[in-house]
């Protein structure tokens, strides 16, 4: 999905935790339901796909600002 979508943005996994993920600036929960990633957002969930693919244009502007702050 990431090299399909050209995703540039982080997608980590958390070395404490294997079900915690870095994706852009959030620290969330993934988990497999139904062959699907599922990332636990408000009080909800949502496909992983789904989510990068309408965030990650936001998460960018986010990293390239924290960047420029911090030289």
């Amino acid at each position: 999905m990431i090299n399909a979508y050209d995703v540039r943005i982080p997608i980590i996994q958390d070395p404490n935790n294997d079900n915690l993920y870095l994706i852009g600036a959030n620290k969330l929960p993934c988990t497999l339901k139904q062959d699907n990633v599922v990332v636990r957002v408000g009080g909800g969930t949502d496909k992983l796909d789904d989510y990068v693919m309408h965030n990650h244009r936001t998460f960018e502007k986010i990293l390239v600002i924290h960047m420029i702050n911090s030289n």
